[in-house]
C-alpha cells in the first residue's frame, strides 16, 4: 500500500477565479491504495545446469495514481478544450498492469540435483531400495580365533594365548601382578616375582635376599614392555634389593641388558645398550656405588628362552622374560 502526492509544477496553468483545477492533489492512503498480483509460471529443467522459465503476472493496483498520473480524458474540468489538460486523479479508475516474462537460469555448484529439483523422498526410497537389495548378512570373527581366547583375530593382540588362560578385552593373556608371567602360569597371582620362580618372590633363604644363585652368582634383573628402555613402576621393589646387594658386596657387576627377536639386529643391539644404561643410571641415582657397575648390551644374542627365535614361536610371556635387563657379577 502506499500514500500519492501530484503536484502541477506550473501554477499560472489554470489561473482562474476561482481555479477550476487544484494545484496540488493529495490522495491520503485507503482500501484502494492495497494493490493485488496474480500469476502463473512454468520452469523446465533443461539440463544440470541450465533452467528455462516462462511466467505472466497480473497487477491490480486499486488506485488511478499508482502509475503517478492521472487520466487525460474528457474536459471534466476546462470546458474549453475537448480534452483535460491535465492528468486528473479518479477513484473511480484503476491503474492495472499484465506481464510477461521469459528467462533462462544458469546454476552452478557441485551437486548433481540442483535444491529446486531435489525430491528427499525420492532420494529415501532409492536408497531403502538399495539396503533391501544389499546382502545383510554379517560374518562375526571372519579370520576364526585360532587360540580360541574368545576374542577375534581380526582385534586380537595376542594369537597364541595359551588355553585357559583369562584374557582382557584385546585378547592378551592377564598378568595382575605384571611380573611378566601371566596369571595361569603365576603360582603367586597377586605378588611379582621372577619367571624363573614361577612369578613368586625368591625367599630370603637364598643369598642376598633371594637375588644371587650360588652356583652362576647371576643377579636376577627386570624385564621391559615390547621396544621401550622405560623402567616400570613394578621393578623398583627388585632393583631396591639389587641396590643393597651391590653396595654390601665387594665384587663388581656387569648390567646387561637383552631384547627378544623382533626387530633387526642392529636395532636390538642399541635397545639392550639403552635398557642396560638406563638401569645402571638408575641404580646410581638411588645410591648404588657406579665405580662397582658396568651397562653392556648384548641385544638378542643371550635369550633367557632361546626357542623364542623367531618370536611367533612363543607365547608372549616368554619374549617378555627375554626383554631383560640382568645382573653378572665379574
Amino acid at each position: 500500500s502506499y500514500n500519492t502526492s501530484l503536484h502541477d509544477n506550473n501554477e499560472f496553468r489554470w489561473n482562474t477565479t476561482p481555479p477550476r483545477i487544484p494545484l496540488f492533489i493529495k490522495q491520503k492512503m485507503d482500501i484502494n491504495s492495497i494493490y493485488y498480483q496474480f500469476g502463473v509460471g512454468l520452469k523446465y529443467n533443461v539440463s544440470k545446469l541450465i533452467d528455462i522459465e516462462a511466467r505472466t503476472m497480473y497487477i491490480i493496483s486499486g488506485d488511478d495514481e499508482f502509475d503517478g498520473g492521472g487520466n487525460a480524458g474528457p474536459a471534466d474540468y476546462d470546458p474549453a478544450s475537448k480534452v483535460s489538460k491535465y492528468n486528473m486523479i479518479s477513484k473511480r479508475r484503476s491503474d492495472n498492469a499484465w506481464t510477461v516474462n521469459l528467462g533462462v537460469s544458469f546454476k552452478l555448484g557441485k551437486h548433481l540435483t540442483h535444491l529446486a529439483w531435489h525430491d528427499p523422498l525420492q532420494e529415501t526410497y532409492s536408497r531403502i531400495h538399495t539396503l533391501e537389495n544389499t546382502n545383510v548378512d554379517f560374518v562375526v570373527c571372519e579370520k576364526g580365533d585360532q587360540d580360541n581366547d574368545g576374542v577375534c583375530d581380526d582385534w586380537d593382540r595376542q594369537l597364541d594365548t595359551p588355553a585357559g588362560a583369562r584374557v582382557d578385552g584385546a585378547g592378551v593373556a592377564l598378568d595382575m601382578d605384571l611380573d611378566g608371567v601371566i596369571d595361569l602360569y603365576d603360582k603367586c597371582v597377586t605378588v611379582p616375582g621372577p619367571v624363573e620362580n614361577h612369578g613368586c618372590p625368591l625367599s630370603n633363604n637364598n643369598s642376598s635376599m633371594g637375588l644371587v644363585t650360588d652356583e652362576s652368582r647371576i643377579l636376577k634383573g627386570i624385564e621391559f614392555d615390547l621396544d621401550s628402555d622405560r623402567i616400570l613402576p613394578s621393578n623398583t621393589p627388585i632393583l631396591s634389593q639389587a641396590i643393597n646387594y651391590i653396595n654390601t658386596s665387594s665384587g663388581s657387576f656387569k648390567v646387561i641388558g637383552g631384547t627378544d627377536t623382533r626387530g633387526t639386529e642392529q636395532y636390538n643391539q642399541g635397545l639392550s645398550e639403552r635398557r642396560a644404561k638406563n638401569v645402571k643410571e638408575y641404580l646410581i641415582q638411588n645410591g648404588a656405588d657406579g665405580n662397582k657397575l658396568e651397562a653392556i648390551g648384548r641385544g638378542e644374542t643371550n635369550l633367557l628362552y632361546p626357542e623364542c627365535e623367531p618370536a611367533e614361536k612363543c607365547p608372549e610371556w616368554k619374549n617378555r622374560a627375554n626383554r631383560r635387563v640382568y645382573f653378572e657379577a665379574k
